[in-house]
């Protein structure tokens, strides 16, 4: 039999519901069992994302030739016991831990350690395993799930940094000063207000004009590749316009200043947001 127990003293572990309630259930940490589940032994997935190695192979040539390391999704094993102190009351508990993860949509996974804080992935069901039934849960009270759940973006966020700019002193002229703390790629994004701005990425330096923006005119840039380059409040077509693309990413640990321009008018202004982003859960 599996003991019921948390994975160290000073970790918290936070199944959050996919819907955006603000409900969770804590599973390890000094809440759990406040909400009728608890982790068990077996707690697996949560360091080590899948990898796979990617490489050229031809007729011609003898052996291979690597290429990159992707990295694919991180499959997290979760075993959880929900109990309650009647029938209804485990009824209760067991409906609302269910109903807080999906197949279709993510959840908020938070992990708590110290010194490094909450970080947070988004999961997903891809099973559910239920320990051999022995007597009936809404007589014995209790039932073992071992969840398996799937993380297709696999890095661990905390909380975003952000700098702001505004043209109120006129010069048109100013820094983005922001931090980033995390390992893993982070591509920036930007959003303001105003028209006829030049936007410098990072590490590059490169300066990135933007197109002429109406007076009043709200726009994001986000460099994500993945993402709309450029999207505008009045034209949706916007990006269109864009010199070139927006694909700097930040990789490495440290202190970022990142120049903007305006010839707008004094209530310009500009913010830059950045994912601090993490291959694992502390550390």
């Amino acid at each position: 039999m599996r003991r019921s127990r948390g994975l160290v003293d000073d970790t918290l572990v936070r199944l959050y519901d996919w819907r955006g309630t603000g409900q969770f259930v804590e599973l390890s940490g000094p809440r759990q069992g406040d909400h009728g589940a608890q982790l068990l032994e077996g707690v697996g997935g949560l360091w080590e994302a899948q990898r796979s190695l990617v490489k050229i192979e031809t007729a011609r040539l003898p052996g291979s030739i690597p290429v990159t390391v992707r990295i694919e999704e991180l499959l997290i094993d979760l075993p959880t016991i929900v109990q309650g102190s009647d029938s209804l009351e485990w009824q209760w508990w067991n409906r609302r831990i269910h109903r807080m993860l999906s197949f279709t949509h993510d959840s908020p996974l938070v992990v708590q350690t110290l010194p490094w804080g909450p970080r947070w992935i988004s999961v997903r069901r891809r099973a559910a395993h239920e320990e051999e039934i022995v007597e009936d849960p809404t007589f014995g009270l209790s039932q073992i799930w071992t969840w398996q759940l799937v993380a297709h973006d696999p890095d661990w966020r905390s909380p975003d940094l952000t700098a702001e700019w505004d043209n109120s002193s006129g010069t048109g002229r100013g820094n983005l000063r922001i931090a980033y703390r995390g390992d893993r790629p982070s591509f920036p994004k930007w959003t303001g207000v105003g028209p006829d701005w030049n936007l410098q990425e990072p590490v590059s330096g490169l300066w990135n004009p933007l197109p002429r923006m109406a007076a009043g005119e709200e726009w994001k840039v986000d460099a994500h590749p993945l993402a709309s380059q450029l999207m505008s409040s009045l034209d949706r077509n916007k990006w269109r316009q864009l010199q070139r693309g927006f694909t700097a990413s930040v990789d490495e640990e440290g202190e970022y200043v990142l120049g903007v321009e305006c010839s707008g008018p004094a209530s310009a202004k500009v913010q830059l947001r950045l994912e601090q982003r993490y291959e694992h859960p502390w550390g």
